[in-house]
């Protein structure tokens, strides 16, 4: 990968719109402009942070680090995508997740990157809900696991999950001796020497 460094600053301007957008007027009044801030700033961030582990420019830390999300078990299976979104009014659509996932029973789980951002690029269901402009919590899972569960990671974790991935810089360099990779830490590991 050429210019990680560039693609964790477009990472920290993505950061910052949000943050703009938040303090904005549009923001509080209006859940569906909330919506499609946070959608589009899930994918923009989901896929660069995805690019930036393929390249490895981040470190084993980050990646082998584990993000909360609440898990809803599947309790219908979801008919396929085209069939997975439904209107009154052919104007405004939705996804019934209630109808196939148990939304009254999460389930504490954890996701690593790769996972996290492959089921945010490849998602099946995906549905930003806020009941008020502090309380945003996203919901996703893909094609491959929406017959198992739906995931939900509250805004405020993500935001600090794309941080930590803007942020995230080596100051270590060991070498694995299986792929003769180099391999990125974030502090000087004495048991590695």
């Amino acid at each position: 990968m050429v210019q990680g460094d560039l693609w964790k600053r477009w990472l920290i301007g993505d950061l910052r719109d949000l943050r703009d957008e938040m303090e904005g007027r549009n923001w509080l009044e209006s859940e569906s402009f909330r919506a499609a801030v946070v959608e589009r700033f899930m994918f923009v961030t989901a896929y660069v942070s995805r690019k930036l582990l393929e390249g490895e420019e981040l470190t084993v830390d980050l990646v082998e680090r584990t993000w909360p999300v609440e898990r809803y078990r599947c309790v219908r299976h979801p008919p396929p995508r085209q069939q997975f979104r439904i209107s009154r009014d052919l104007k405004r659509w939705w996804q019934p997740i209630e109808d196939h996932y148990d939304l009254a029973q999460p389930q504490n789980g954890s996701l690593k990157l790769p996972t996290l951002c492959n089921l945010v690029i490849h998602h099946f269901a995906f549905e930003v809900r806020s009941t008020d402009p502090e309380t945003i919590e996203i919901y996703f899972n893909s094609d491959y696991t929406k017959d198992d569960a739906l995931n939900m990671i509250p805004l405020k974790t993500y935001v600090e999950f794309v941080d930590e991935v803007a942020h995230d810089q080596a100051v270590f360099f060991t070498v694995d001796r299986k792929t003769n990779r180099q391999v990125r830490h974030r502090t000087r590991r004495l048991d590695l020497l």
